[in-house]
């Protein structure tokens, strides 16, 4: 080919002459075997015709005689036909089926070679007699019998009659395949043990009869695999606790019927889509923040976190989620578990209500009040911020204890402080102090808007009539009033500042602001 690609390329005097390419050798035919000469001699004349013409070609091109090279390249040509018409019309074939004994040999020992590596067991059954004919050494280790009772024994010693007739009517079954099938079947083993074999099975023609030809592996583990997964995916169905499970890109794959209860969705309105479908705009966004970061470090994570059903309803889950990886380690999916912890939840902010508010008006209670402003106190001072602190006591109360009883003291208590409610604009707060005395945080751009505020608040309240037990009372606070200033060292100089506001208050009359 090299000479033949240098001819042309001469003829063509424009181009460049192709790079060497090694001349291709003529096969020596000593080490054939006899009936093979006369086919060998036949491909190696050929070629040496072809190759002495390409080498007149260009003899002929150095001496620039075109015309002589023209016609030798005619010849060339023709040589070339008759050595591709060997190559292509059979006689590497017929070459390649002339394998002696020892290639066949050589080729049933990598066959049993792979089998082994593979774990596939082969075995024979004569179809005229339905006797086992050939079992190989790993097949009758997945049986655990030994050759003598399994060799020329009835087949339905080794596997049940029905389980016989299944095969047999598998590999008759039409198929584009011929008579060749796959299926799991059940096999006698070592004392009565059974034994799940994976069989592909085909029947072949041998001495003038059919032989039914199978390779088999055990399925016995694969079979208690799957008898596992399918108990543990029971178990999952019926237990109380939600599980959801998302592919390595958060997709649901997987939701038992706990989920479907507590959430609404069945597993087909989920599937694909991720956990944010169950979120809703109450739900804690450091919550989320912190299971997502969790789980992009592919950490297990335990978080509470508040949901919404189809239907809207809102509802607490505690929830586990674990990622599960791969034999490289890579996560492949998430396993969510949580169980409904509403009621729980429920509990816990009715004790922290219970903590931080004032049972009979529902206002924060003193301690509460404290912490917040101390929030109030760092804010205003980090941020040059500004509020007021009011003290509100109600003027005369134990004389109404005293004329009307505790029970009307305590619905006006509640009034005072629906009042106070009402009063508060956004950003402002109330607290019960104590007894009577109430606690109201004005927030304010300027120190000016404080007095104002309070002066709305004790106009609203002396307005106000509270009809209780056949009777109307009016009642009146009196405020005293602190603006948050430098001359307040600590919070504690400023709410001591308003206590003695309020004292003023009522030397002056009560039913006044001072501050």
């Amino acid at each position: 080919m090299r000479l033949l690609s240098l001819a042309v390329c001469a003829m063509q005097r424009d181009k460049p002459l192709p790079p060497e390419l090694p001349l291709l050798d003529v096969p020596q035919a000593e080490d054939l075997y006899g009936e093979l000469e006369s086919l060998w001699l036949r491909y190696t004349n050929a070629l040496r015709a072809f190759k002495s013409v390409c080498e007149t070609v260009l003899e002929a091109i150095e001496q620039d005689d075109q015309d002589a090279a023209v016609r030798l390249l005619d010849e060339a040509h023709q040589a070339g036909e008759q050595l591709y018409v060997l190559l292509v019309s059979g006689s590497l074939q017929e070459l390649a089926a002339h394998f002696s004994r020892r290639e066949q040999l050589l080729m049933a020992k990598f066959e049993a070679g792979f089998c082994e590596a593979a774990q596939l067991g082969q075995f024979s059954v004569a179809l005229d007699d339905n006797r086992i004919v050939a079992a190989d050494t790993e097949f009758l280790r997945f049986v655990g019998l030994p050759a003598g009772m399994v060799v020329g024994a009835p087949v339905t010693t080794l596997f049940p009659a029905d389980e016989w007739a299944r095969l047999l009517h598998a590999v008759n079954m039409p198929s584009d395949t011929g008579r060749k099938a796959s299926i799991t079947v059940r096999a006698n083993g070592y004392d009565e043990k059974r034994v799940m074999l994976k069989v592909v099975a085909s029947i072949v023609a041998a001495d003038g009869g059919q032989v039914l030809q199978g390779f088999a592996v055990d399925w016995s583990q694969t079979e208690s695999d799957i008898q596992q997964r399918r108990l543990l995916a029971a178990a999952i169905d019926v237990s109380d606790r939600m599980v959801l499970i998302t592919d390595r890109n958060q997709q649901i794959v997987f939701a038992n019927q706990a989920f479907t209860h507590m959430s609404g969705y069945a597993l087909e309105e989920v599937k694909g889509k991720t956990p944010r479908i169950l979120q809703g705009p109450d739900t804690d966004q450091a919550t989320r923040k912190q299971i997502r970061e969790a789980l992009a470090r592919g950490e297990r994570v335990h978080a509470e976190i508040l949901n919404y059903s189809k239907e809207g309803l809102r509802y607490w889950v505690d929830l586990s989620i674990v990622p599960v990886r791969d034999d490289y380690n890579e996560v492949t999916h998430y396993v969510s578990v949580g169980h409904d912890s509403t009621d729980r939840k429920a509990q816990e902010l009715q004790i922290t209500k219970m903590a931080l508010f004032d049972h009979l008006t529902g206002l924060a209670n003193r301690r509460a009040g404290e912490e917040r402003l101390q929030l109030e106190w760092k804010r205003a001072a980090r941020q040059d911020g500004l509020f007021a602190v009011a003290l509100v006591d109600v003027d005369f109360f134990k004389r109404i204890n005293d004329t009307y009883g505790h029970a009307v003291g305590d619905e006006a208590l509640k009034h005072i402080a629906r009042l106070i409610r009402s009063a508060l604009r956004g950003g402002d707060w109330a607290a019960r102090w104590g007894g009577e005395e109430f606690l109201v945080c004005f927030s304010l751009t300027e120190g000016e808007q404080a007095r104002p505020a309070a002066e709305r608040l004790r106009r609203a309240i002396e307005r106000a009539v509270l009809a209780t037990e056949g009777k109307e009372l009016n009642m009146t606070v009196s405020i005293g009033l602190a603006v948050f200033s430098e001359r307040y060292h600590q919070l504690d100089d400023m709410v001591e500042a308003a206590d003695m506001l309020l004292y003023k208050a009522k030397e002056r009359g009560r039913n006044r602001v001072e501050g």
